[in-house]
Order: structure tokens, then C-alpha cells, then sequence
């Protein structure tokens, strides 16, 4: 994200977005169109949804002169989306981020250097303010700022895990005309960042994919980023079936090369995973490399949801310029109710023989009732290759409606 031309917008930016709202409304009922009776019953049988969530992080890093981070936060979000109007139909979200308590942590926004970061800075902000229209045969198209959800989201994602959520102010076509084929269209204008930022850029993402196949979905790929680099990959990954044992693979290739004014490079990214399902108990093996061009530059991944890669600890956002090789094992299961998993991580550079660490990853999640879920997390980092060790806890409450 550094790498883009940043610009600094926060709460002034909700009031240029609502305005946008109204004039982009206001030209929808230009002919008198907008008096029609069907205009407002769009407008006021649409849905809303309530989202809150709590959390506490503790972050604890071995770093001389580093305190340790306490963060409570607090995430309410209000969400409308409208219902259909001669095939336009729009969406509002809204998002709050406030501390409860002390800001005994650094969030990058709040000056508390001294303690160690939990990028969660206060703020209130539109998440979402979009326009579509579906009157085009298998055919929508998307204008305003939305969430981008990609495959797994290891290149375009929204780093959901964060309170403040990645989105992207983009114009979007989205075609299902080919049988069991979306095919995704965009140019992205600015990408609305985890810590309030927006950054402007001149991208474009393409994406297929296929779900044809009786043994899993099919995904090819190119994404331009502006001055940054461009991918372009492919992705296989499936649960086929066999009696009472599912298996799980993943099998994904990207290559990548800088774009724009950004330094020379070339560089390869590969994930494997095998993995099964039996008796309410799933394991996998994993593979993923981010190759490095001589030690310099690495393939890096600046717009992907990364917390769900390379460790929970989030000592892997940005690759390091020697490339990085994870060797992961997972474990899940349900027991009466609550879901349980591991992961073991081991760290080592693509490019030389630098060992980068190894970390064990818990969590404990509870849906508790219809709307309320509880969540326990932890991660504890080894350090090595010059990076500190680092514990990560995590409690956290979520109620929908």
C-alpha cells in the first residue's frame, strides 16, 4: 500500500461521498422518472444490518524500549442496501471505530510510538456507497466504493480481520453468460486503506473463474497495479468427495514483473495444499513460495487480505526482499459446538539459507446464539533471520442483525 500515491482522507471524506450519493440519485430521476411510485418503494423496502464487534488484542513483541499493546476496540457498522429500481439498486455502509478505554497501543495514528502497533486508529468512515444496475442479460455493473473479494484473497482482498476494512472506489463489470463462468471486470481509482487512508491509483484487475468441474473451481487471473507490478496466475482448488472422507487441494502459479516507474523485476509465486476430512477432523499440509529476483526484490502481494497467509502474527505482511518459503500444518475440528484450530508455521528465505522463525497459530471460536459470536485467537512467533519474537492474543465479540 506505501508504494501508492497516498492521500490522506477521513471523516471529510463522508460528506463528499454522501453528496456523490445525491447527485448520482438525483441524475437517476432526471425525466421525471424518479416520481414514479416504484422509485420510493425501492428506496424504503431495502434491508438494513447492524454489525458490532469487540475486541481485545494484546501484542507482545521482544523489542528493547517496546511496550506491550492493550487495544479495546469497538467496530459498529450500519449497512442499507435498497431494494431493485428499473434494475439499479444501491448500497450505504457506514463504519465506526472507537476505543474503549486506554489507547495503551500504538495504531499508527494515535502517536504512541513507544507501544507496539495494533493498526485499529478511531475514525468514522463510508465502507461501502455503491450504484448497480443489472438491466444487461447475465450482466451487472458496479459504480462507487465496494468490497473486492477475489478467489482467497491472497492478491485482492479486503482485510476483513482488521476493524477498519480494505475497500475499493472501482468501476466493475461482472458476466455470467458462459455456463458455471463469472468473469470480473475493474478499474480501480482509489483503495480506501485499513488505517483511514485513501490512496489514489490507476489499476485493473480480471479475473475468471470456472465451477464446472465436478472436482473443484477453476480461477485465471491478471492484475494490473498501477506503478507497482503485474500478476497474472492461475488457481485449481477443490473438496472432492469420496464415501465419508472429503479431500481437500489447492494448486496456484503467479508470475509476476514490476509495472509503471516501479524497479525491474521478475518473480514467482507457487501454493500447494493436500489436505483430508475425516470424522469431523480436517488436516492439511501446505507449501507456499514468494520467489525473489537475486535477493532484491521479491513477488509481494500489497492489496491481499495477507492475515490469513504466512502466520497470524503478522510478521510476513510485506514479503522480505529474499523471498519467503512456508511450510504450514493445520488442524480443525468441532467439539460440542465450539470450532478448534491449529496451525504450525515454519519461515525460511527462497533466495540463500536464512531461517526465518516458526510460529504456532491457536484459535477458539462459539456461535452462541443466532446472531453472537465469541472468539479466542493466539499466535506466538519464534523469531529468527532478525525478526523479534512476537505474542499475539486476541478476544473478540461480534453480534449481527
Amino acid at each position: 500500500m506505501d508504494k501508492f500515491k497516498s492521500k490522506m482522507v477521513k471523516r471529510p471524506m463522508i460528506k463528499k461521498q454522501l453528496i456523490a450519493m445525491s447527485i448520482a440519485a438525483a441524475s437517476l430521476g432526471s425525466g421525471g422518472l424518479m416520481a414514479e411510485d416504484g422509485f420510493m418503494d425501492a428506496m424504503t423496502s431495502g434491508k438494513a444490518k447492524f454489525d458490532f464487534r469487540y475486541r481485545f488484542e494484546n501484542v507482545d513483541q521482544d523489542i528493547p524500549g517496546k511496550e506491550e499493546a492493550n487495544a479495546s476496540t469497538l467496530k459498529s457498522r450500519f449497512n442499507y442496501t435498497t431494494g431493485m429500481w428499473n434494475n439499479f439498486q444501491a448500497q450505504l455502509e457506514v463504519d465506526d471505530i472507537s476505543e474503549i478505554g486506554n489507547d495503551n497501543f500504538n495504531s499508527t495514528k494515535n502517536g504512541r510510538t513507544d507501544h507496539s502497533v495494533v493498526k485499529d486508529p478511531q475514525g468514522t468512515e463510508i465502507n461501502q456507497a455503491w450504484i448497480a444496475y443489472t438491466g444487461l442479460e447475465d450482466t451487472t455493473i458496479k459504480h462507487g466504493r465496494t468490497r473486492v473479494l477475489l478467489d482467497n484473497q491472497r492478491f485482492i482482498g479486503g482485510v476483513g480481520w482488521r476493524q477498519n476494512e480494505q475497500t475499493y472506489d472501482v468501476t466493475a463489470l461482472i458476466n455470467t453468460s458462459m455456463k458455471d463462468t463469472t468473469v470480473f471486470l475493474a478499474h480501480v481509482r482509489d483503495i480506501q486503506g485499513i488505517a483511514g487512508d485513501a490512496v489514489s491509483t490507476n489499476s485493473n484487475l480480471f479475473n475468471i473463474n470456472y465451477k464446472g468441474f465436478e472436482f473443484g473451481q477453476l480461477s485465471a487471473y491478471f492484475y494490473d497495479l498501477d506503478n507497482i507490478s503485474e500478476t497474472k496466475g492461475i488457481r485449481l482448488a477443490g473438496k472432492p468427495e469420496v464415501g465419508s472422507i472429503t479431500a481437500h487441494y489447492e494448486l496456484e502459479w503467479a508470475s509476476q514483473q514490476e509495472e509503471g516507474a516501479a524497479p525491474s523485476y521478475d518473480a514467482n509465486y507457487s501454493h500447494v495444499v493436500i489436505g483430508l476430512t475425516a470424522a469431523k477432523i480436517t488436516a492439511k499440509i501446505g507449501r507456499e513460495t514468494q520467489e525473489s529476483d537475486g535477493g532484491v526484490t521479491a513477488f509481494r502481494t500489497p492489496l491481499g487480505t495477507n492475515h490469513k497467509f504466512s502466520g497470524w502474527a503478522d510478521k510476513f505482511l510485506g514479503t522480505p526482499a529474499d523471498g519467503l518459503e512456508d511450510t504450514y500444518f493445520l488442524a480443525s475440528t468441532k467439539i460440542s459446538g465450539f470450532s478448534l484450530t491449529a496451525v504450525y508455521h515454519d519461515f525460511e528465505a527462497e533466495h540463500g539459507s536464512k531461517d526465518y522463525g516458526d510460529e504456532l497459530d491457536l484459535s477458539i471460536a462459539k456461535k452462541v446464539t443466532e446472531n453472537v459470536t465469541v472468539l479466542g485467537k493466539f499466535a506466538d512467533y519464534d523469531g529468527a533471520g532478525g525478526k523479534d519474537d512476537t505474542r499475539k492474543l486476541w478476544l473478540q465479540v461480534q453480534a449481527k442483525f
